[in-house]
């Protein structure tokens, strides 16, 4: 079955290969041009350059030798500083890893207490406060929430560093990390905290958990007997919500100066670098793909019912 799932992903991925390849190609302006703006360069030179990046072929071939040497994990060369893109990848992509990872595990602590509160507490005053407060996290932007953050705990109380990433694998790495996982991790709690609430008052309203109330079981007992089928909603909406944090991460990554895949994105469409902005466009691609598959297997285990 998940060789099947596997085979289905294949034209996935190289539809949305091509379709990333097209639409670079129709961006206004020439990447040869932007890179030699302002510097008195020959039309012969210029010639050159794109003889050198295949700019000067056709589009199919252009695709064909791109995804040859993609395969075997060869992205081509940076336009702009000449490096093999997959250096550059190998050198940004821990850090966006780091802050989406932190991100994730910070707002499954938060969303999974508060989810099984609301549930138990339904209608009370502390589920109406709950639901706000994550309506709150869901309204902000993750771009502006970035912004707040560092005016707040940065300008004004001076508590943590803005920018940076920080040096080595202690406190002055985490002191870094803290607001961007806070930032990620509050904008996911919204959607994980109220779907397990309702998975979880749709579970404890089931037969079977009533049963078990009937029989004596303690409350501890009854949530954990009903948390795992309550979770497959959850675990089902975080393979949505994958989509949303990798762009929050780019976002995240960006607006805190972590010199990740957001800085090299940022940087690589401005300059026009088109075998840069492919290759992470590709590999986001890829990884959403992979976390939609990894997300079917995962819910299936929680629950059967959910196999194919």
């Amino acid at each position: 079955m998940i060789a099947q799932r596997l085979i289905a992903f294949i034209p996935i991925i190289i539809a949305v290969s091509i379709l990333i390849f097209l639409a670079l190609r129709v961006v206004p302006g020439d990447p040869v041009t932007v890179l030699t703006a302002g510097s008195p360069v020959p039309a012969e030179v210029k010639e050159q350059l794109r003889r050198e990046f295949d700019l000067d072929k056709p589009l199919t071939v252009q695709f064909w030798n791109w995804a040859k040497n993609a395969v075997q994990g060869d992205f081509g060369i940076s336009l702009k500083t000449r490096e093999p893109v997959t250096e550059l990848l190998g050198e940004t992509l821990p850090i966006t890893l780091t802050i989406l990872i932190g991100g994730l595990i910070l707002s499954m602590l938060i969303s999974v207490p508060l989810g099984v509160i609301a549930a138990l507490r339904q209608g009370r005053l502390s589920d109406q406060l709950i639901i706000g407060a994550t309506l709150v996290t869901l309204s902000v932007p993750v771009f502006t929430a970035g912004i707040l953050a560092i005016i707040v705990f940065s300008f004004w109380l001076g508590w943590l560093p803005p920018f940076g990433r920080g040096e080595g694998f202690g406190w002055d790495r985490v002191s870094h990390l803290l607001m961007p996982w806070c930032v990620l991790g509050l904008a996911m709690t919204a959607a994980q905290t109220n779907t397990l609430r309702a998975g979880m008052i749709d579970v404890l309203n089931r037969e079977y958990i009533l049963a078990a109330e009937a029989r004596g079981l303690s409350p501890i007992a009854v949530i954990r007997h009903g948390f795992r089928t309550a979770m497959v909603p959850v675990v089902n909406i975080l393979g949505v919500q994958f989509g949303y944090m990798i762009v929050g991460t780019v976002l995240v990554d960006f607006v805190f100066g972590m010199g990740g895949i957001g800085q090299l994105l940022v940087d690589a469409v401005n300059q026009r670098d088109y075998p840069v902005v492919q290759a992470i466009l590709v590999c986001i691609a890829v990884a959403f793909t992979a976390t939609t598959l990894l997300v079917d297997i995962v819910a299936s285990r929680l629950d059967p019912r959910y196999a194919d």
